[in-house]
């Protein structure tokens, strides 16, 4: 799971535990800490995925499949054991619906991209997430982003714009199209979690899991 898609599902879980239990400044920064350590975990086993992409010899569909077979059961078996399941199933709406579609098509980019061309490529576009989501909330939400948020997604872009610059057309480009394409798929998802905090995160990422099983 990307770190930033993270951040947002557990800003999520934050904001209605505090609400309900109210236990004062102590426990919210617990819930912070207890944040930033899943945060730090995930961006090293997300970062892990990179590699791991690029030493694998099958083709991308068949890594698609089995990457969507083991995440959804793995997060099926989660939601079952700590009976997330019905409750999250009542709370299935049209966002969670929207955030799967985002997911879904995320995913089926995710891994061309890494094998079309470099992880460094990938690896650079794709840090551009937090800087889209907030232009689509800006232009979705009518969220204005901060002075210091535009500063830091100018320069970010700048750095996309010169990897870019020399690219030729092939293989290497569509890889780059492609991570643009995921790029712009998980700041749709992310901002779905941000407009609508009710949507269930779990059962949504079981859904997109599995869908690409389809497809694949």
């Amino acid at each position: 799971m990307h770190p930033l898609l993270l951040t947002a599902r557990y800003r999520q879980t934050q904001s209605i535990t505090v609400a309900a239990i109210g236990k004062g400044k102590g426990h919210h920064e617990q819930i912070l800490l207890t944040g930033a350590a899943l945060i730090i975990v995930s961006a090293a086993l997300f970062s892990a995925a990179w590699a791991l992409t690029k030493s694998v010899t099958a083709t991308a569909w068949m890594i698609i499949f089995w990457r969507g077979l083991v995440a959804g059961i793995l997060t099926l078996i989660v939601l079952v054991m700590s009976g997330q399941l019905l409750i999250q199933l009542r709370c299935l709406r049209w966002p969670a619906l929207m955030a799967s579609a985002f997911s879904l098509l995320g995913i089926i980019a995710f891994i061309p991209a890494f094998q079309m061309t470099s992880t460094a490529k990938v690896a650079l576009i794709y840090a551009t997430v937090p800087f889209i989501a907030a232009a689509l909330g800006w232009a979705a939400l009518k969220e204005r982003p901060a002075r210091r948020t535009a500063a830091a997604a100018v320069i970010c872009f700048i750095g996309v714009a010169i990897t870019f610059k020399n690219a030729s057309f092939g293989s290497a480009l569509a890889g780059d199209a492609l991570a643009a394409f995921m790029t712009v798929m998980m700041a749709a998802h992310i901002l779905i979690f941000h407009k609508y905090p009710n949507t269930p995160a779990g059962l949504t990422s079981v859904m997109s899991n599995l869908l690409v099983l389809t497809l694949a």
